[in-house]
């Protein structure tokens, strides 16, 4: 293990500071196991899953002066102070189990070697008897795992008991009747040692080598360590919306997972929020892996195991069951039945998955592939394509060849862009519509020639797409091939995309201008190489082989550029007013209220859900999407209500995030269609309070695509 020696400081350095070189070691340094002590002011350190003010009193907080800070692992709740020793380990294995068997087992060994009988709980603490003497947080990063242990010297149970106010339920959980009933120090057990020569032994006995931190690292430590001063991020997580019928379930214990407090907020006997706050270890966000699914579905086994059918929730929360999951969201009494949990079907990998585990990609389910969300982290992925260059792999999207002397006329009727006339070597951009008007799906169409097209659709609709495609082409006479699982494909995004490919790959795609493509060799292989994007910046992309697009993604990685996550394309693309099918459009939502009406071509002279589309065209929608400015530290997830100024709904969120170019907090929303006019002051309803918005241009970021 190597020790990490931070140099000293003329200045005491706050709690947040080690907490962002916990993230800049994780982050910066060459892979191994690292370890660094640590020692602060008066503190309290609660875990990302939990309400501040239901696990900490921060009015006596702010009269003691006593810091307060939230962390990144997921529970747990802490008072630090001069009097205790606090223990940073950074790893590059992600197996939570193994990283805590590896370090509690050491600094059980270590503490055991100088007499002390020290044993490890089945919640990764350290006891000593019946009481704890360390409390241990686990976080994952891209590559990384972090645990950050707080060891008891001396307790000052006073301060203590009044800092930290856990709720009587979770005490009773704990079979304590209050923090100090639980907790002791080392001191009494080593009398002939101090805090600091604890610490030179812990680190003597653990260590084999050292690595002092540069005054390079200690710049962009102190700059990452803003981020845990930001009010948003320390009281920002509060519970859920009181209106509509709140129910407060029982605090549940799950041996080796955790405590959950979960409330769930039913309106017309559906789920429109939960939350589900606690001490466990939290590995993804909550509200997109697990509330976003569970919206709108009644809080029964039968309908949330439906809800969650293919989604692992130890993905999620380590430890945790999908079986167990359900448990905790359930109320009682609603379904007198068995679980009906369908059997998981086994989750796709594009050709590129191997890849991503060895890059250590937070990897999670999307579109039914297993698919990296992040790897270095959405921020800095976000900017490498921004200002650079960044590669992703797109191999889950679904391609299908249509070919045949009526390749033009079929396309054209299942897709609302019009392609006559067009030629060779076009992209159109557009959509296939239902009967009654609503998307089936958004895709690109390459046209080879007036008998061949390519076309390219959203990973989650595979099955359904070719369905329709293949349900609508009697009476054409068209060869429809589906080749999803031909193809690999990478999109190579960002200003250095076209130097990139060039001096990387060796393919010179200077002769391609926006929305074109080509059909060319690569190591004698047919590809093809386009440019579209979906980012807001210039690039490319390319099909081929699995084989193929292997290679080429190992040379790009070689090459130093940056591989690229889910998470950042779902940030890029919104900066620059991009729809995503299931939050901006869906079977039930047309492209004339998405605002992508300049897509469906009515002077042709037939498409599937013409009618309908004309129609409202005509008479004007009664809901349209617009961008909203959010005044205030709320970020607005989809779902979410939107208000007028007098609290009616009158619409909701499709898509927010804290803009990273930007830097405001922006939405897409569907409202109403007299609220939808630029400059509309509306509000957001954002857990329990509701914050300001203004509608303003759905396009936040100037796209800078090559034309």
């Amino acid at each position: 293990m190597i020790h990490v020696i931070v140099p000293a400081s003329p200045h005491k350095r706050p709690l947040s500071f080690y907490l962002a070189t916990e993230e800049w070691v994780a982050a910066h340094m060459p892979p191994g196991d690292y370890m660094f002590t640590w020692i602060v002011e008066p503190t309290v350190i609660f875990g990302r899953n939990q309400v501040a003010d239901l696990e900490v009193d921060l009015g006596y907080c702010r009269e003691q002066g006593i810091s307060v800070f939230r962390r990144r692992s997921g529970g747990g709740c802490v008072y630090a102070d001069p009097d205790n020793l606090m223990i940073s380990y950074i790893t590059p294995d992600t197996d939570v189990t193994r990283v805590f068997g590896r370090y509690l087992g050491s600094m059980a060994r270590a503490l055991c070697g100088v007499g002390v009988d020290i044993t490890v709980s089945g919640r990764n603490d350290l006891m000593l008897g019946e009481r704890k003497v360390s409390g241990n947080a686990f976080y994952r990063m891209a590559s990384r795992s972090i645990v950050h242990g707080t060891l008891l010297w001396q307790v000052d149970n006073a301060v203590m008991s009044r800092a930290i106010t856990p709720s009587r339920s979770k005490l009773q959980s704990r079979k304590v009747k209050s923090v100090g009933a639980r907790v002791t120090g080392l001191s009494a057990s080593l009398p002939d040692m101090t805090l600091s020569s604890l610490a030179s032994y812990l680190v003597a006995g653990m260590c084999d080598t050292s690595v002092t931190l540069s005054p390079a690292d200690i710049e962009g430590i102190t700059a990452l360590q803003q981020r845990y001063h930001d009010p948003a991020w320390t009281f920002g997580r509060h519970t859920r919306p009181r209106c509509g019928d709140r129910v407060k379930l029982p605090t549940q214990v799950i041996d080796g997972v955790g405590i959950f407090d979960v409330t769930i907020l039913t309106d017309a006997d559906t789920i429109a929020d939960a939350d589900i706050t606690g001490d466990f270890f939290l590995l993804s966000d909550l509200d997109t892996t697990i509330i976003d699914r569970i919206r709108g579905v009644r809080p029964r086994r039968d309908d949330l195991a439906r809800a969650l059918d293919g989604i692992d929730a130890s993905h999620t929360i380590a430890g945790l069951s999908t079986s167990q999951l359900i448990s905790l969201l359930t109320i009682p009494d609603t379904n007198s039945q068995n679980i009906n949990i369908k059997p998981n079907t086994t989750m796709k990998e594009t050709c590129l998955h191997q890849r991503h585990i060895d890059l250590g990609a937070q990897m999670s389910p999307f579109g039914g592939f297993d698919m990296p969300i992040q790897y270095k982290g959405i921020i800095e992925e976000h900017n490498a394509v921004r200002d650079h260059v960044g590669v992703f792999d797109v191999s889950h999207m679904g391609e299908s060849l249509v070919k045949g002397p009526d390749a033009e006329r079929y396309v054209n009727h299942i897709f609302t862009n019009n392609l006559t006339g067009a030629p060779d070597g076009k992209i159109f951009y557009g959509l296939m519509l239902n009967a009654e008007g609503g998307t089936v799906d958004d895709m690109l169409v390459y046209k080879r020639a007036d008998n061949e097209f390519l076309i390219v659709y959203n990973a989650a609709n595979i099955d359904k797409d070719v369905a329709w495609m293949d349900a609508n082409a009697t009476g054409y006479d068209v060869e429809i091939t589906n080749l999803s699982d031909h193809y690999g494909e990478i999109a190579v995004q960002g200003p250095d995309a076209e130097a990139t490919l060039r001096d990387v790959l060796g393919i010179d795609a200077s002769d391609l201008a926006f929305y074109t493509f080509k059909d060319m060799k690569a190591d004698g292989e047919d590809i093809v190489v386009s440019r579209t994007g979906y980012t807001g910046e210039d690039g490319f992309e390319i099909y081929a082989s699995h084989d193929l697009t292997a290679k080429f993604w190992d040379k790009l990685i070689e090459a130093g550029v940056q591989p690229c996550g889910l998470g950042c394309r779902d940030t890029l693309r919104f900066e620059a007013g991009l729809p995503l099918y299931g939050d901006e459009l869906g079977d039930d939502i047309s492209p004339i209220e998405a605002g992508l009406g300049i897509f469906v071509k009515f002077e042709k002279p037939e498409f599937i859900g013409r009618g309908p589309a004309e129609k409202l065209k005509t008479d004007g929608p009664s809901r349209r999407l617009v961008g909203l400015e959010i005044n205030g530290n709320a970020i607005a997830r989809h779902g979410y209500d939107v208000l007028n100024t007098e609290g009616e709904v009158i619409g909701q969120v499709t898509t927010g995030y804290h803009s990273i170019t930007i830097d405001k907090n922006l939405a897409f929303a569907l409202v109403k269609a007299e609220y939808a006019k630029l400059g509309t002051e509306l509000m957001v309803k954002v857990r329990r309070k509701t914050f300001p918005a203004t509608v303003v241009k759905k396009r936040f970021y100037q796209p800078r695509y090559k034309k």
